[in-house]
Formats: C-alpha cells, structure tokens, sequence
C-alpha cells in the first residue's frame, strides 16, 4: 500500500522485536547515532559489526511494553523466573533446564521480579486519559516499513501503539510509552528533547502517513518505575514538533549522502579538532 508519491510501505501488527531489529531499514535510533556525529558507528552498526544490546534488558523491556499495551498476553510470550544464587554447579545446570524449558515453549525468560513493572502498567492504564487515547480500536505494536519520498531511503517504526479513529476519518493517534526519571512535565519535556524524541514522534507521524495515507497526531505517555509510580499522558506543541521535523529531515539527508558516496566518516568528520574547557571549569 502506497500513498502521496511514497514508493512502497508495508505494515505489520505483533512483528517479534528481533525481527524487526533484523530489518535492515533505517531506524529513528539510526539516525540519532548519525546526529551525534558517527556515520561511522552506524554503518558498523548496520553491518552488524557492533555489541548488541543485553538480550536480558531488552526482554524486560518488552515484558513492560506489553504488560501496559497487551496484557492479556503476558503468560503466553513470557516465564517469569525469580532470581536465585546461580554460583553453583547444581544452581548452574538449573538455570539452564529453565532456558531451555522456556525456550521450547516458545517464550521469553524474565529473570527477576516484575512487580514493579506490572505495578507501573496498573497506573498507565488507570490514568484518566489512557482509555480515551487508545480507543476502541488500538493497535498496539505497530511496525510499519516505507520508502521516504525526498532521498529513496528506506525507513522503519515501531510504534507501541496506533489509535486509528483519533479523529474520525480525519487522524491517527500515535502513542509512545516512555519510562522516564520523572513524569512532571517540565523535566520531561527536557530528557525528551535531550533523548531527540522529537525527532523519533516526526518520523513516526511520516512512516504513518506514508502507509496510512491519514495525517497523525502524537503523545507521549511517561511513567516513572519507583513508587508512586506517577504518569502523565503529554502530547508535544506545535514548537517540538517542528523542531523535530527539522532533526528528521537534516538526518535523512546526511544519512542520502553517506549512501550516495559510500563515505561514512567518524567523529569530527575527518576535520582536526580543538579541545576547550568546559563551562563548569573555567
């Protein structure tokens, strides 16, 4: 399915994460590494020449994404495992029974305690607005695959969840859960434009557009992980959203002419560099 011009797009619902991690369309976490000043790091990264991330992190969490988005789910995708002393040998082989226990029923190992996560879930989808945000219709863990429109480059999202009759016939809701250190809304609002998480909502809003052909809206959903757990459901100003569209396209179009010359140079971009204190010492 194609819309306005876009070469092709594709949409999946429930695409294991590993999958999706596997494609080799560019991500808005690709473009990050880019703006932080590495073409480099992203092209090993694509090469699949660096560390992946903790198989055991990202299982805790996909344990949390779905404990808030599809809960219903949870002891089908998931065996949850309290953690024990795993020095010995007997506690060793154990552990392993357990890993391949759990792997051959087709699920997901959490080690350790959730209690804090589903604790978390129990306030999201308690808040006041999330049933409102989500509709009668939500799709959660939407990953979507287009072509942009101005460089050819392929692009991926992953959306935790799409409310698709935000406003009927007319909108799309697009809703990212984000833990965060703090939910009050001034020091969010700075760890996501920090983070770039601005640029992340805008290319969500454009893959969106180019499979749906439906123009979307964006909000975030904050929740801290300690006690009380507090939420807040923000949806970023006309302000953020221009400033991250502006990070969108600027990345595309390093990102167009990394391929177009097969040059991906690292930090400094080849170019000597000057070293200067820093404003807390002088």
């Amino acid at each position: 399915m194609a819309h306005r011009g876009q070469a092709v797009s594709q949409y999946i619902l429930d695409l294991p994460f590993k999958d999706y991690l596997a494609h080799k369309a560019f991500s808005s976490s690709d473009l990050k590494l880019l703006l932080q000043g590495s073409a480099k790091q992203l092209r090993a990264r694509k090469d699949g020449l660096l560390p992946s991330k903790k198989s055991e992190a990202l299982s805790v969490g996909s344990y949390h994404h779905c404990a808030i988005l599809e809960p219903s789910e949870l002891a089908a995708r998931y065996s949850v495992v309290q953690k024990f002393d795993r020095k010995s040998e007997k506690a060793k082989a154990r552990f392993a029974a357990i890993e391949v226990e759990t792997t051959a029923a087709g699920k997901e190992l959490i080690w350790g305690s959730v209690e804090d996560i589903e604790a978390v879930a129990k306030e999201v989808r308690a808040h006041p607005q999330w049933t409102h945000i989500c509709g009668p219709e939500f799709l959660a863990e939407t990953s979507i695959f287009w072509e942009d429109e101005e460089t050819g480059l392929p692009l991926k999202m992953r959306a935790d969840g799409i409310n698709p009759v935000w406003v009927q016939g007319e909108r799309m809701l697009i809703v990212d859960v984000k833990t965060a250190r703090s939910a009050e809304l001034e020091q969010f609002t700075k760890d996501a434009l920090r983070l770039q998480y601005d640029l992340s909502s805008s290319m969500y809003q454009a893959g969106a557009l180019a499979h749906f052909g439906v123009p979307a809206d964006f909000c975030w959903v904050a929740c801290e992980k300690a006690v009380p757990f507090e939420v807040t459901v923000v949806f970023p100003s006309a302000g953020i959203q221009e400033h991250g569209r502006g990070l969108f396209r600027k990345a595309l179009t390093e990102l167009a002419e990394c391929v177009r010359t097969d040059t991906w140079l690292g930090y400094g971009k080849g170019l000597a560099q000057k070293a200067e204190l820093p404003a807390w010492m002088r």
